[in-house]
């Protein structure tokens, strides 16, 4: 049973890894040995996420000046 919370903080971490430089292969392997088209479908959804949620995105993204 996939629980919402766990699977959007996934793919939330998954887009932060994959922004901050982190190949397919490597996130792929950071979290399991995922398949690199899951890696890359979850990040996009993480992405997603973080542009709905501006609390969420100012959690992750320092504020400029910082």
């Amino acid at each position: 049973v996939r629980r919402r919370p766990v699977t959007e903080a996934r793919a939330v971490a998954m887009a932060a890894l994959l922004d901050g430089g982190r190949s397919l292969a490597q996130v792929a392997a950071l979290f399991g040995n995922r398949d690199r088209s899951t890696v890359k479908e979850a990040g996009d959804r993480g992405r997603e996420l973080l542009e709905l949620d501006p609390a969420l995105r100012a959690r992750l993204v320092p504020s400029p000046g910082l």
